[in-house]
C-alpha cells in the first residue's frame, strides 16, 4: 500500500474517532453542537460514497471542524464542572 493510500485511510479512522468521541461528548453540548454534528455525520456519510483526491481534501477538512467541535464540547464540558 503507498503511503498516500495509508495517509487516507489515516484521515477516515481520525474521522470515525472523532464522531465517536464527538457523540459521547453531546449530551454535554448546546443545539448548536449537536446541529453541527449531525452536519458532519451528513458529510461523512457522503464521503464514504467518494474516492479520489477531492474527496481526500474533504475528509481533512471535515477531520478539522469535527476536531474544532470536540474541543468546544470537552471546553463547554469543563467549564461546567462536575454534575
Amino acid at each position: 500500500m503507498s503511503e498516500t493510500t495509508n495517509d487516507w485511510k489515516q484521515v477516515r479512522e481520525d474521522a470515525q474517532a472523532l464522531r465517536q468521541e464527538i457523540r459521547l461528548q453531546l449530551h454535554l453540548g448546546t443545539m448548536e453542537a449537536r446541529d453541527a454534528y449531525h452536519r458532519f455525520e451528513r458529510e461523512a456519510e457522503q464521503l464514504a460514497q467518494k474516492v479520489g483526491a477531492d474527496s481526500r481534501v474533504a475528509w481533512t477538512d471535515l477531520v478539522k471542524g469535527m476536531k474544532k467541535l470536540r474541543d468546544q464540547l470537552l471546553a463547554e464540558a469543563r467549564s461546567a464542572g462536575p454534575t
